[in-house]
């Protein structure tokens, strides 16, 4: 019995599953062989009617147009253009000072111990003479003829001037025009010694007409001064070059325009304590001695500046420049030796002019700010040193019937002073 019932139950089950299997049709069964999908259907669309190859060129599509050639110079086809170059115009506007090397050793005057304060109008001794006559101050006997007044104790003063440059930028290269100028300064010294001082102006039979003042007006003197003049100008015109192959760095050619003019005074009051009921003294006798140069150097010129920032982190807003350029060309040289009364009657005018080879050169040291992209402070040092130019402490001549007939031009001059500017790039 028990088996029996068994069978019935296994065909029921079993009918059950095939029923079920019916109504999921389709469908993989969780039990048997699974049923593999039919493949998609493809129908190939119709192809072109092809030809055999190779074609001929009569049958090969038309190319790309002629306009779309590479030159025959090209390098290739996938160049890394450059980015483009930059044309700005740039300007910087500052000022500077300058102050002149110390003079010249000369003698201007003599202490007349030898007159006892008395305007004797005798030469006092310890001088040696000068064969046309004049007195050669060089061969004194300091012990008998001590000086007073020395032209190297006249200290140059400070000139203080402006600077102005203007230029154009394009790409790696530029053009600028810079230039400055210091207006004239003048430093003095002045000694007083009644009755004693003498400048050794001569020969003594030779003084000009109306300069005899009082028993000679350079001999037992009251006052003397010395004063110094100078003024310096210079115009630049130069062509800047740098490479990105050597950073920082560039290149300087140019024209430059040089002036210097120096003038010397020997002011000589014969008789300074008197006066007239006025109070005003007697310009008869006054005499002014002067001696002016000029030197215009117009000469060529190359030179380099370099430039690279503070190597730090928070400083590199900062860059340390430094500058050279030197110029050699012909200098166009002026003199003038003038002898004046204080009234203003004229002994002589005497004038010169030469051309000789002369040389400038110039360091400067320079910290830049850079405050923004386009703004920039400067501020350093400058020097600047001429071979062969005119002085006129060399131009002074002591001989009065020999002004002008021995002129010296082949001196040097050093001048330095604190640079300052504001650039701008437009």
């Amino acid at each position: 019995m028990t088996r029996w019932w068994k069978h019935v139950a296994v065909l029921a089950a079993w009918l059950a599953l095939g029923a079920a299997a019916q109504a999921q049709s389709g469908y993989p069964s969780p039990v048997g062989a699974t049923r593999i999908m039919e493949p998609l259907g493809y129908t190939p669309e119709p192809q072109p009617n092809l030809v055999p190859g190779p074609i001929s060129p009569a049958m090969a599509p038309a190319g790309p147009p002629a306009s779309l050639n590479l030159p025959a110079n090209h390098d290739g086809a996938f160049l890394l253009e450059n980015y483009p170059t930059e044309t700005a115009a740039y300007a910087a506007i500052g000022g500077m000072g300058l102050k002149r090397q110390g003079l010249t050793h000369l003698p201007i005057a003599f202490k007349d111990n030898q007159s006892r304060g008395l305007d004797t109008g005798t030469v006092p001794t310890g001088l040696g003479t000068l064969p046309n006559g004049g007195f050669n101050v060089f061969q004194r006997n300091s012990t008998l003829l001590p000086e007073s007044l020395n032209l190297n104790q006249v200290d140059p003063a400070s000139m203080l001037g402006g600077r102005l440059t203007v230029g154009y930028l394009f790409g790696n290269e530029a053009v600028e025009l810079t230039g400055f100028y210091t207006p004239p300064t003048t430093a003095s010294m002045t000694v007083t010694d009644r009755g004693r001082l003498f400048v050794p102006f001569g020969p003594t039979n030779k003084i000009p007409l109306g300069f005899e003042g009082n028993n000679g007006l350079w001999l037992q003197a009251d006052r003397v001064k010395a004063s110094f003049t100078n003024e310096v100008a210079n115009a630049e015109l130069n062509y800047r070059v740098w490479s990105a192959a050597v950073n920082r760095t560039e290149l300087i050619l140019g024209v430059r325009y040089f002036y210097s003019r120096e003038r010397i005074d020997i002011n000589t009051d014969d008789e300074f304590f008197i006066t007239n009921i006025f109070g005003a003294q007697d310009p008869r006798r006054q005499a002014n001695y002067a001696v002016t140069t000029r030197n215009n150097l117009v000469a060529p010129q190359f030179g380099g500046e370099y430039s690279a920032p503070i190597p730090t982190e928070y400083l590199g807003w900062i860059w340390l420049t430094t500058m050279f350029k030197s110029a050699v060309g012909p200098n166009f040289i002026d003199r003038n030796q003038i002898l004046t009364r204080g009234d203003g009657r004229s002994a002589f005018n005497v004038s010169h002019t030469s051309v000789r080879l002369s040389g400038l050169s110039e360091v400067s040291g320079f910290v830049d700010f850079h405050m923004l992209e386009r703004l920039r402070f400067r501020v350093g040092y400058m020097a600047m040193y001429g071979v062969n130019f005119s002085t006129a402490g060399a131009q002074v001549e002591y001989n009065l019937t020999n002004q002008g007939n021995r002129p010296t031009d082949h001196g040097s001059i050093f001048w330095h002073g604190p640079v300052a500017e504001i650039q701008f790039l437009f």
